[in-house]
């Protein structure tokens, strides 16, 4: 029998998914500071850790001015890196590698 405030109450859940959509909102949102930018990787990095973990390495590439597919995918085999693969997933000498190479 439910009661109503478990883990998987209607109301918990119906909280899990607005927080939820909150953060893709912010983590578009931080996408699209770069991509105009606004903000650099290097500065995204430090002020949005927990955005942009879930954020594909290779939509974040794609994201900074003047980097195209081609280029980031250029980038990327290079690097040894999955385009799938998210940020946090990357280790900090891929983390240094990627914003020299971006930043250049």
């Amino acid at each position: 029998m439910k009661t109503g405030f478990g883990p998987d109450s209607p109301e918990r859940l119906a909280e899990l998914r607005r927080l939820g959509a909150a953060q893709r909102n912010l983590r578009t949102e931080v996408l699209r500071a770069v991509k105009e930018g606004r903000l650099t990787v290097g500065r995204a990095f430090m002020e949005h850790p927990e955005l942009l973990d879930a954020t594909k390495v290779g939509r974040l590439i794609k994201s900074v001015p003047g980097w195209g597919p081609r280029r980031t995918h250029l980038l990327l085999s290079d690097l040894g890196v999955e385009p799938e693969r998210s940020v946090r997933a990357l280790g900090p000498k891929q983390r240094a590698r990627l914003l020299a190479a971006i930043t250049q």
